[in-house]
């Protein structure tokens, strides 16, 4: 129980990030599992209610459809940027 209230009150609740392409520093689970320890919900395709779209090398479709919505896009850097300022709030 107490685990559900942290996750509804972590750095990332109420937001919908989905993660594509080939990471750099952290494999694609190793970022979504840290997005739901933080509260965050973790998307299967980009849509209007997309937060985030944390993007590597060959992101392809959820990439254009992203920028079609205009999502905001992050790299691996922008998404730990993301956490560290939210944390701090």
């Amino acid at each position: 129980m107490a685990e559900d209230a942290k996750k509804r009150s972590g750095p990332l609740a109420s937001l919908t990030i989905v993660v594509t392409g080939r990471l750099e520093h952290h494999s694609r689970p190793q970022i979504e599992q840290r997005i739901k320890e933080m509260g965050g919900t973790v998307g299967d395709s980009v849509s209007k209610k997309t937060s985030f779209l944390i993007a590597g090398e060959d992101a392809g479709s959820k990439l254009a459809k992203a920028q079609k919505l205009g999502t905001p896009i992050l790299d691996e850097a922008g998404f730990e940027a993301l956490v560290s300022e939210r944390s701090h709030v």
